[in-house]
Parts: structure tokens; C-alpha cells; sequence
């Protein structure tokens, strides 16, 4: 596992965001840690100046809007709105529209600066995924480090559940 400060940038490596990466670099109502939205941006740009792959697929971008929308959410009931229902309650208000707009705008930047990837699910060894979900990680993040280790990838995320992998089976950098 390595630091994004000690990790040493080549030419031409592929990286895959893990959603916690792109919610701290474009999530439009995140602004949870200066600090680290800094240091993340400062390594995309790092990574995009020297040729380097920053890979996308649909699942990531399926993740990264639940979670701005649950995001807002809990901020709407924060602030004294009564909303007892994600879906029922909260997606007919005008707020919801409007932060649909504020993550569409962010996706489409998230889309100028990566690379999509077809991640051909069946191709995937679903066994190998499997392994990892026995390891008491979600199937999504499993999913992931499977695709990462396939390609050979460097996989950059915040989550403390891959503190448990050594550099050995997956590369893993982390803020």
C-alpha cells in the first residue's frame, strides 16, 4: 500500500478512483476536508500531466450519484426539513432537481478528465470477486480490486476496509 505523497508517478499507469476519491474531488456539496480535496487534486492533475490513464465505468458513476443524492439528503433533514422517505419524500422536492443538476454537471466532468471502461462482465471470475466479499469488504468494492488486479491497475481510495491487503495482492494508494 502506498501514500499518494511517497508514490512515485509514471508515464502511461492506469488508475482506477475508488467513489470516496471522486466524492472528495467533485462532489458538489462534499467540502468535507480541504486538506485532502487539495492533496487529491493536486495528484489528478500529477497523474493527467504525465499521460496517465484515470479509468471510469458506470458502476463508479452509479455509486458516486446515490451517494451525493443520500448525501444531500441527510443535509435537507439536517437543516429541519420533515422527510421520512429517500425516495417517496425527497425526490419530488425542488432541492433534489436541483442537486440532480449539480451531480449531472459533476459526472460530466468526471467523464473530460478519465476513460471509460467496459468492464466485460462476462469475463469476470466471479470466484475471485467472491474471495475478496468473504473478506467483509461490500461486493462493489470486491468487484473493483477484482478489475484493478486484472488490468494491473493502481487503485486509489480513502476506504480504511482495504487496510487489510498488503501491496503484494493489489496496488493500493491512499491519501
Amino acid at each position: 500500500m502506498d501514500n499518494i505523497s511517497s508514490h512515485s508517478i509514471k508515464s502511461n499507469n492506469s488508475y482506477f478512483f475508488d467513489n470516496n476519491i471522486w466524492m472528495f474531488l467533485f462532489c458538489p456539496i462534499g467540502n468535507t476536508n480541504a486538506k485532502k480535496q487539495q492533496i487529491l487534486s493536486n495528484f489528478l492533475s500529477d497523474l493527467l500531466s504525465r499521460n496517465c490513464s484515470i479509468i471510469v465505468n458506470s458502476l463508479i458513476l452509479s455509486e458516486f450519484s446515490n451517494a451525493s443524492l443520500r448525501l444531500d439528503f441527510d443535509i435537507y433533514k439536517q437543516e429541519g426539513n420533515i422527510l421520512s422517505n429517500f425516495k417517496k419524500d425527497y425526490f419530488k422536492t425542488e432541492r433534489c432537481k436541483n442537486t440532480r443538476a449539480a451531480i449531472s454537471s459533476a459526472i460530466k466532468q468526471i467523464e473530460k478528465v478519465s476513460d471509460k471502461y467496459n468492464d466485460q462482465y462476462n469475463s469476470i471470475d466471479l470466484d475471485s470477486v467472491l474471495t475478496y466479499y468473504n473478506n467483509f469488504l461490500d461486493f462493489n468494492d470486491c468487484y473493483f480490486m477484482h478489475i484493478c488486479e486484472k488490468n494491473n491497475w493502481f487503485f486509489v481510495t480513502d476506504d480504511k476496509d482495504f487496510d487489510i491487503f498488503n501491496s503484494t495482492q493489489i496496488n493500493i494508494i491512499k491519501p
